[in-house]
């Protein structure tokens, strides 16, 4: 095994894995400040829009018979929520990368081709690694607060590759 293969299979291959399954952080409990600093007012991300008028839109999962269906009626805009590494080792034919770091940076640069797919008729569906990886349920989250209905594909590439449909 060349040395390439070994640091993909043994180096950054299962630390990138790690990265997905691992637990979530811990809650943060924030404590008042000492009486001499004044307390500071936490940072918010606010979407151009006031927040009234933003209705969460809904998320629906759906199984890879439903991705294949509309993927093959061309009735889809599919996203890739895993890191840029695994997108580029593998991905759905066709899929676009959404790495959300940060978030509204990556948002901002895909909500018009979001909003023109669904003018189209067709739904956006989001995926990561598998069943075990819950990335993609915590994006379409967020998408969905900005109003933009997305269902998510919970087989992720892992299901996708082993079926091995492309």
């Amino acid at each position: 095994m060349n040395s390439l293969a070994r640091l993909v299979c043994f180096g950054i291959l299962p630390m990138a894995i790690s990265a997905c399954t691992q637990s979530p952080a811990p809650e943060v409990i924030q404590t008042t400040p000492p009486a001499e600093a004044p307390a500071a007012s936490p940072p918010t991300e606010k979407p151009d829009r006031p927040e009234a008028e933003i209705e969460t839109a809904p998320i629906k999962e759906i199984d890879i018979t439903q991705l294949f269906t509309l993927k093959t009626d061309g009735k889809t805009l599919i996203y890739d929520v895993r890191l840029p590494l695994y997108y580029q080792l593998g991905h759905i034919d066709g899929a676009i990368l959404f790495y959300p770091k940060p978030f509204d940076e990556a948002f901002d640069k895909e909500e018009a081709q979001m909003k023109n797919a669904l003018s189209e008729g067709k739904e956006i569906v989001l995926y990561c690694g598998g069943a075990d990886c819950h990335d993609s349920h915590i994006v379409a989250k967020m998408i969905a607060e900005r109003g933009i209905p997305v269902s998510v594909y919970s087989g992720g590439w892992a299901e996708w590759k082993t079926v091995g449909i492309e």
